[in-house]
């Protein structure tokens, strides 16, 4: 980034950064439609529309902080996101309801006024932090739970649904379907287990198995799902550098 914004005048430095090997792991934390509705049901009022905002689009909370009137159904059934210094614009393309929902929040106000605000009148600017906590706690969530976890719903919600990564990716703003894929492209879905029994040759004769409806049953798209949280990733390198930081965390311990 410093090279290109000609901070720098080479970008040899970047080209000698060794980067350090990591193993990515799957999202598994997200909620289902009931623990959604019972989050917004636990937030203030004004949290509870940027929360709903979230859940609707799959926006991070910085770009619809800086979501305007505007940028609401003006060439697409959907809303635009506008570039940030890190992410690319897009269009996200919206369900019935979730355009209802911002169309209401936008019938009264002005092209340049910002969609989202809090009931003081202030933008959102990380304040959402602690309220959003709060919310999390009352409604007997996991308080690891943030508000990027909205965002792992919403494309958790898509994958399940056996809608294309390709559109997904798309939805997030992700410029291909490797990041969708490895995150989300554990979760099972409707339309690729019926695929897969369909097409697979039986080896042995059929028999009724009642332990596939009940595993059926504790999948996250079928009920209340028991709270599975990923393991941190962690790194293989390696060194001198590493043995010390170790040594150092060891100490703080």
């Amino acid at each position: 980034m410093s090279w290109e914004n000609g901070d720098v005048e080479s970008e040899l430095y970047w080209r000698r950064l060794r980067r350090v090997p990591h193993a990515d792991t799957p999202r598994q934390v997200f909620l289902t439609r009931g623990q959604a509705k019972h989050l917004i049901a636990c937030c203030r009022p004004d949290l509870a529309l940027l929360v709903q905002g979230a859940l609707y689009s799959g926006c991070r909370v910085s770009e619809l902080a800086r979501l305007k009137v505007r940028d609401v159904g003006g060439h697409v059934f959907g809303i635009y996101v506008a570039p940030m210094k890190s992410y690319r614009g897009r269009y996200v393309i919206l369900p019935n309801e979730g355009m209802t929902f911002f169309l209401d929040q936008v019938e009264t106000l002005d092209d340049e006024d910002l969609v989202f605000r809090m009931a003081s009148g202030r933008s959102w600017s990380g304040c959402h932090k602690h309220l959003f906590k709060e919310a999390v706690r009352r409604a007997g969530l996991p308080e690891s739970f943030v508000f990027h976890g909205l965002r792992h719903t919403y494309a958790s919600q898509l994958v399940q649904a056996g809608t294309p990564l390709a559109m997904i990716a798309k939805q997030l703003g992700h410029s291909n379907t490797d990041t969708v894929s490895r995150t989300y492209g554990h979760l099972c879905c409707d339309g690729l287990e019926n695929e897969i029994s369909r097409r697979f040759a039986p080896l042995q004769k059929s028999r009724k198995d009642i332990r596939l409806q009940r595993l059926r049953n504790t999948l996250q798209n079928k009920a209340e799902p028991n709270w599975s949280w990923p393991r941190k990733n962690r790194s293989r390198a390696s060194g001198e550098i590493v043995g010390m930081l170790r040594g150092r965390e060891e100490q703080l311990r």
